[in-house]
Parts: C-alpha cells; sequence; structure tokens
C-alpha cells in the first residue's frame, strides 16, 4: 500500500452502540482543541515546564508508537518509504498537525536516519499561545514526542526528536529534527531527560506539587507571614514547609510567622514533632513563630502528650495571631 492512499475516513470503524471508536484494534478518542488546552495550562500551572515536557512527551511517544504498531498491522506497505510517511500523513488526518519532511536519509540496516522538515498548523502551538501566551522556548511536546516514538519504532532503536523552533516561541513555523539519540548534543537534553523521567519521578514532582498547593504560602502583612497547614505532617511534607518558609523568610526579611493548624487532619507526637522542627529552624533566623487554629482537641492532644511548647505562642484563630504580631512587625 502507498503511505498517500491513507484515508482516515475508511479506516476508523464507528461503533455508537457501544461509545466506541477504532482505529484497527485500538480505541480513538476525539476531544475538543479548547478543552485539551485548558488541561495544558493547568500542567504548566501545577507541575511546571519541566515535568509537563515529561508527562506530554511520554503521552505523544506511546501515541507514536501505538500508530506505528496499528499502521503495520492493518497494511503491508509497498516500500519503507511508504511505512515511514504514513505516520506523518496519519498525524495529518487527525487534525493534529500538517507535517512537512524536507530530507529524509536512512539505513535501517545501519542504524542511520537523519529526517528533518516542519510542522504547521500545530495544534500544540495553537494551545499554548492561546492559554498560557508566547513562550520562550519550543512547546511542541507531544508532537516531538510522536516523531520519537514513530520513528523509534520504524528503526527498532532510540530515535530523538527535537523542535529547534515553534511558533509558540514567536517563530513563523515549527521546525524539527530527528536523529538517533546518542548522535545528539546538549540541544536535546531536555528531549532526553523528558523521555528518560520514569513513573517514580512524575509521582514524586507530583507529591511536592501536592505539598505546595496545600501549604500556600501568605504575605498577609509587612514582616508577617502565614502558612496555613491541611492534611497531615509527616517527615517529608515537614521537611518542604521548612525550606518553603525558610527561603522566603530570608527573602523577604519577615520578623513573625503564623502556622495555622485549624486543617490538621490529626495531631500526634509526630505532627507535634514536626510542627516544633519547623519553629526551630524558622526561629534561628531570627523570626517569631506563632500557632493558630487551637481547637479544644488539638489543645488536648498536645497537653495529653506532654511534649513541651517552650516559649511557643498559641491562638484561637488566625486573626487573634495576626493581631499580636502587628505590634512586634511596627515595633522592629
Amino acid at each position: 500500500m502507498k503511505a498517500g492512499a491513507i484515508d482516515l475516513r475508511a479506516m476508523l470503524e464507528f461503533s455508537s452502540h457501544e461509545g466506541k471508536i477504532r482505529l484497527g484494534p485500538d480505541r480513538m478518542l476525539i476531544f475538543r482543541q479548547a478543552a485539551f488546552g485548558v488541561l495544558r495550562a493547568l500542567l504548566f500551572e501545577r507541575l511546571g515546564v519541566e515535568m509537563t515536557h515529561s508527562v506530554l512527551a511520554q503521552f505523544g511517544h506511546r501515541c507514536g508508537q501505538g500508530d506505528y504498531h496499528a499502521l503495520t498491522t492493518m497494511f503491508e506497505w509497498d516500500t519503507d518509504d511508504d511505512c515511514l510517511a504514513a505516520g506523518p500523513i496519519l498525524h495529518s488526518w487527525e487534525g493534529v498537525v500538517l507535517a512537512k519532511p524536507e530530507h529524509i536519509r536512512y539505513d535501517r540496516a545501519e542504524g542511520i536516519f537523519h529526517m528533518y522538515g516542519t510542522w504547521e498548523s500545530s495544534y500544540e502551538a495553537e494551545t499554548h499561545r492561546e492559554h498560557i501566551g508566547e513562550s520562550s522556548v519550543p512547546t511542541c511536546f507531544t508532537l516531538a514526542g510522536y516523531a520519537s516514538g514513530y520513528a523509534s519504532a520504524f528503526m527498532g532503536r532510540p530515535m530523538l526528536c527535537v523542535e529547534a523552533q515553534c511558533v509558540a516561541a514567536g517563530a513563523t513555523s515549527c521546525r524539527w529534527e530527528i536523529k538517533p539519540a546518542e548522535e545528539w548534543d546538549a540541544r536535546a537534553d531536555p528531549y532526553r531527560r523528558a523521555l528518560a523521567s520514569t513513573d517514580g519521578t512524575i509521582h514524586k514532582e507530583l507529591e511536592r506539587s501536592l505539598d505546595r498547593l496545600s501549604t500556600p504560602l501568605l504575605r498577609v502583612w509587612d514582616g508577617v507571614l502565614a502558612m496555613p497547614i491541611i492534611g497531615t505532617l509527616d517527615a517529608r511534607r515537614t521537611a518542604t514547609i521548612t525550606a518553603t518558609l525558610l527561603e522566603e523568610v530570608i527573602r523577604s526579611s519577615a520578623r513573625s510567622v503564623i502556622l495555622d493548624v485549624t486543617g490538621v487532619e490529626t495531631v500526634d507526637a509526630a505532627t507535634a514533632d514536626g510542627l516544633l522542627r519547623i519553629v526551630s529552624a524558622v526561629e534561628l533566623l531570627g523570626a517569631q513563630c506563632h500557632l493558630s487554629g487551637m481547637r479544644g482537641e488539638v489543645a488536648r492532644t498536645l497537653s495529653a502528650s506532654q511534649i513541651n511548647l517552650g516559649g511557643l505562642r498559641t491562638f484561637a484563630t488566625v486573626r487573634q495571631a495576626l493581631r499580636h504580631c502587628l505590634p512586634l512587625t511596627a515595633a522592629r
């Protein structure tokens, strides 16, 4: 079969009674570009650029490999050129991007591969500009992942696609290049890291992101910081909170810190020990720490545990703690 004979309209099987669309044995999905743009913006906001790159690149890589295996299962290609071209053509039919190769050179037996060209109408560049704004770096992470995955499956060894310029970064077109992974220089390092990230590293980054979301740091007054602590307080979260507070105390020259424990689920000896560790670290920098949100059950737990809170001041509400801090801040 010739790659140019691909017609997605004839290849898809629509089973409305099952709520499914299939391409060969694989289930396909149709989503609105705008909805994906919102999801993408949330990933950037919650995970940052590097981890978002990893998540989207690996998603694209799986798509590229999946399309290669589906197409080679469904069709017998006339030539290797047709097999290679089928990926970009299918991507165009899927409405993802119009891929235009400008140079192709490969030898599957020798492991030689070099391909470059442009992407037009990249959905990823469009959604990035619409939902996030202009970028300082190329952002077609799923497209590069897809190209890497498809080329790797075609060659039977790791290939790496790098986006050299991107419409989302102000270029007139998106330009890409694919070579064996080991032949790339430092320009490919972000793409290597993105595809090398494991489930473990992504899970750890998600945990750190959730920690940041559940322990927001607020500047409530000049020289006064407040941090609501929500959920449980284990050793990992204690270390995260301590590092965040110390950095901000130094940056803002804060003199008072309010730790609000209203949202802490349980207060036991381990939790109290974690709080005291945070307090001690902050006070080493010359700032005073205060606890707010001291509910009756919290006070009873601390009292029963016979934990020495030293000179740590406690308050029922953030308002009371802030009222106490303001004269201290003004006096300094």
